[in-house]
């Protein structure tokens, strides 16, 4: 009769076999994969012996419809039409109207997450204090990540002239009514991405240039005024 120590023993022998089998079966495989045209891609999991275990042939656009990310949250912005779309597990909810940068203190185009959240931001720069119905940046501040500043310059943020929205009258922030920003203010995350550019494209396309994933739906029923 085996003592509790061998029993134990052959357990541990059984275990580090299976173990080692796995992970030399691991290496064993290879994954491979070919171009068979300009944007057409097989997929080959063989094993050493060269025995097909998987493939599977899709276009690059398939490729890109199976990995591109879907964030929860993620804003785009059409800066050329003064339009933000805010879109939630991919799919889009609203679509707002608002106010971006002069021409010559224009919003930055590119990628920015959002860094920080503020309620009733005080506006320094004249000292006035945060909920003050003479505060310019309104009741709500989303903070944006842009090079050389986190948080502090550049955000999406209500305002206290609603004729403004639409127009190309900020220092570089993209402005709000301040019902919409709060009504925002509770759905973004910490890091959520805002896509900020002038392009002619619809939302779908512009995710997608970025590496994102979004429904490509119609967008006028959507509209905040």
């Amino acid at each position: 009769m085996q003592s509790r120590w061998e029993r134990n023993r052959n357990k541990r022998r059984v275990f580090s076999f299976i173990v080692s089998s796995a992970v030399t079966f691991a290496f064993a495989l290879g994954f491979y994969i070919k171009s068979m045209s300009d944007r057409v891609y097989e997929v080959q999991l063989v094993s050493t012996s060269g025995y097909t275990l998987q493939q599977k042939t899709f276009d690059i656009d398939g490729l890109w419809e199976a990995f591109a990310p879907t964030p929860r949250t993620i804003l785009i912005l059409n800066r050329g039409m003064n339009r933000l779309a805010f879109f939630e597990e991919g799919h889009l909810v609203k679509e707002f109207e608002v106010a971006t940068g002069k021409r010559s203190m224009p919003t930055p185009e590119g990628e920015f997450p959002i860094v920080n959240k503020l309620q009733n931001r005080p506006y320094y720069k004249k000292k006035i204090p945060g909920g003050d119905p003479t505060n310019p940046l309104g009741t709500r501040w989303l903070g944006l990540k842009v090079p050389g500043v986190r948080g502090v310059v550049y955000a999406i943020h209500g305002n206290r002239n609603p004729r403004s929205i639409g127009k190309y009258v900020s220092a570089g922030c993209v402005r709000m009514y301040n019902k919409d920003i709060e009504w925002l203010f509770e759905k973004v995350d910490i890091n959520t991405p805002v896509i900020i550019q002038n392009f002619s494209e619809d939302y779908y396309e512009i995710a997608g240039k970025y590496g994102y994933k979004v429904d490509q739906i119609a967008h006028s029923s959507t509209l905040q005024n």
